[in-house]
């Protein structure tokens, strides 16, 4: 009886999401333009770190971004701050503070963030 109600519910490969609620908004969500071929590193940042700009940067200028893309998403409390990074972008992205996180964190390949709920999702 359990096996028929399991195959019922889940018919084929198919994604479920379970756990925290917040979880849900992923499988709801567009993600973001994905015809690039390069890798997605998403930085949500929290301004916590007093280096942060300083290692961001340096990630900027490390990676080609037609190879390996770097979002910059900015607290919102801390957006100002990241203004000089618009300078150093070269294909990277500096998104706003208002955009919506969570098409970018579906299309990410790795998520880098040290004190920002988006850890907790991305994981």
């Amino acid at each position: 009886e359990c096996k028929e109600v399991i195959e019922t519910l889940f018919q084929g490969k198919q994604t479920h999401l379970t756990g925290h609620p917040t979880l849900y908004i992923y499988d709801e969500c567009q993600t973001a333009d994905t015809s690039s071929r390069a890798k997605k590193i998403l930085i949500a940042t929290s301004f916590y770190d007093p280096q942060e700009i300083e290692w961001i940067q340096a990630l900027l200028q490390s990676f080609d971004a037609s190879e390996m893309q770097v979002i910059v998403k900015p607290h919102p409390f801390y957006a100002d701050a990241y203004n000089s990074l618009l300078h150093d972008l070269n294909g990277h992205l500096l998104l706003s503070a208002a955009e919506k996180l969570e098409p970018f964190v579906a299309q990410a390949d790795v998520v880098i963030t040290d004190h920002s709920q988006v850890g907790k999702d991305a994981h």
